[in-house]
């Protein structure tokens, strides 16, 4: 009897000690509690339908702004149920009443086919390589002319077509997400800092520096690349 109670206090400790070291820094990185609308994804809706319930939750037509705009949406981060912000460009050249901005906005470039095929900035990745060619892109933001000057110039622009496989898609977000968390947690791991030990106040300065910004479609319509143009990229 006293053996028995000796394994369940061990496994109540071992769990208890899992907990501890679950670094919760990571969900709370990703995870947004702004308060903005909650845009709950169709990733089989028409464009038009979104654009429809995207101007609805604002209560305007959103091409009045000239500017991003942004949205979050529920979803499962680290494990736990949270809410990732998404932004939407309702500036010109899809607002045709928007002048045309003087401004210079560098995208990673995300299009997923109906065949579960990504295209990353030109290439054709898995999911596995995806992260990979995140943490590159993001090393080389500041150091090259054809980057970002700031990670705060830094965003990911993610379309896929409406056959796309649902959980392919989540995987997806999951992959730049994880990706970018990683960067920054390496990035400070090399001055010394432990992610994991940081305060509130600390993550959210953080999150200012290295905000995580993903664009989707604001209702326009684009041609995927077909499973035949897939491969044609990939034997170039």
């Amino acid at each position: 009897m006293r053996v028995f109670i000796l394994i369940i206090l061990g496994s109540i400790l071992l769990t208890s000690c899992s907990q501890v070291n679950e670094c919760e820094n990571r969900f709370d990185f990703v995870s947004t509690n702004d308060s903005i609308p909650i845009l709950y994804l169709d990733y089989s809706e028409a464009p038009e339908s979104t654009l429809e319930r995207m101007n609805n939750l604002y209560g305007i037509d959103l091409c009045d702004k000239c500017d991003w705009v942004e949205f979050k949406s529920p979803f499962e981060i680290e494990g736990k149920k949270g809410y990732l912000k998404l932004i939407a460009d309702f500036d010109s050249p899809y607002c045709t009443n928007c002048p045309i901005a003087m401004r210079l906005r560098h995208y990673f470039q995300i299009l997923i086919n109906s065949n579960n095929q990504i295209l990353a900035e030109g290439e054709l990745v898995t999911i596995d390589s995806l992260k990979t060619e995140i943490r590159s892109y993001l090393s080389k933001v500041g150091n090259n002319d054809n980057f970002p000057e700031t990670f705060k110039r830094v965003n990911y622009s993610l379309q896929w077509d409406r056959k796309t496989d649902s959980k392919f898609i989540d995987s997806v977000f999951t992959s730049i997400f994880s990706s970018h968390t990683d960067f920054v947690i390496r990035k400070l791991s090399e001055d010394g800092v432990d992610f994991c030990s940081l305060e509130n106040t600390e993550l959210t300065k953080l999150k200012t520096e290295y905000p995580l910004r993903i664009q989707i479609s604001s209702g326009k319509s684009i041609e995927m690349p077909s499973s035949e143009q897939m491969e044609e990229i990939l034997k170039e």
